[in-house]
């Protein structure tokens, strides 16, 4: 590996929380170099067709630091809002949005465990109620197995 870690060794992981003034909760998570940095707005009154619902509805944005977005950040958010879903307790908030806004600020790998990491940790930050926490790492499997 070109960060010198051992195949059994983990990125190592920083978790700042409240680096967004304007947000109503945020994050920077760090996995190695690998760097994402979250803003949590609401639970917020919905647009009218979010009113009928009996749960709140999650919002996700991915953005590449370089502002391109693709197929991959169209994924990544898909992935990261369906995971979110599951944690927080929608019901509390009915009609409500809440919005989950992620930059990544240095791809390095595992940017998708980087972005759920941070966007629970942003959750947590914002006050929203959650079922459960949930942590995400990236694992690779080399063609001779280790």
């Amino acid at each position: 590996r070109k960060d010198t870690r051992t195949a059994e060794q983990l990125r190592a992981m920083v978790c700042e929380l409240k680096p967004l003034n304007q947000a109503d909760g945020s994050s920077r998570f760090n996995f190695g170099r690998s760097q994402v940095i979250c803003g949590v707005f609401g639970p917020r009154e919905g647009r009218r067709a979010d009113r009928d619902s009996a749960e709140s509805t999650i919002s996700v944005s991915w953005n590449r630091g370089d502002g391109v977005s693709g197929l991959r950040e169209k994924g990544m958010e898909t992935i990261i809002r369906k995971t979110l879903e599951v944690l927080v307790v929608r019901s509390q908030d009915p009609q409500c949005v809440i919005q989950v806004a992620l930059q990544e600020i240095v791809e390095d790998g595992s940017s998708l465990a980087t972005g759920i990491n941070a966007a629970v940790a942003g959750l947590v930050d914002a006050g929203v109620a959650l079922h459960s926490l949930c942590t995400a790492v990236a694992v690779a499997l080399m063609p001779d197995g280790s």
